[in-house]
């Protein structure tokens, strides 16, 4: 009928400038999604790291700790008796872990009706101020032979 009028409409909408509103918004949106989808591994990466330097430091202090109740204990006199060393702030680094320390006498004999544990477990349980367990060791240490002076 008009042919010239298509053509026409056809132009002047090729001419206009600039984006429309909704164009921009489903832009940033598009853009808002694929920006978090790239983000979102860096921050759980970052998270994971953090809680394995958390183990490795307290893997640490639980072995540091259970290497002195093992030099404490070389004499036999400081094993019978038991006593474990005292938690300090450092195997606390100053209070970011709660140490529970715990020995348990595993085996033992007795002569003359004395019983005597001759195996004995440490155990330590590393936690953090919200009851998060990062490290559990042990260690079994025997009864010491008697020193000959």
């Amino acid at each position: 009928m008009f042919p010239g009028t298509f053509n026409q409409v056809l132009n002047q909408n090729s001419k206009r400038e600039g984006l429309t509103l909704l164009e921009v918004i489903m832009s940033i949106t598009i853009l808002g999604i694929t920006a978090m989808a790239m983000i979102l591994p860096f921050t759980e990466a970052s998270y994971l790291a953090l809680r394995d330097q958390r183990v490795i430091d307290v893997n640490n202090l639980a072995k540091q700790y259970l290497n002195e109740v093992q030099d404490d204990w070389k004499h036999q006199t400081e094993f019978d008796l038991g006593d474990l060393p005292d938690v300090t702030n450092y195997y606390t680094q100053d209070g970011d872990y709660e140490i529970n320390p715990a020995s348990t006498c595993l085996e033992d004999e007795t002569e003359d009706e004395v019983t005597t544990c001759i195996l004995r477990r440490v155990e330590v349980t590393y936690e953090d101020t919200a009851n998060n367990i990062y490290g559990h060791m042990f260690i079994e240490i025997n009864r010491p032979t008697p020193t000959l002076n």
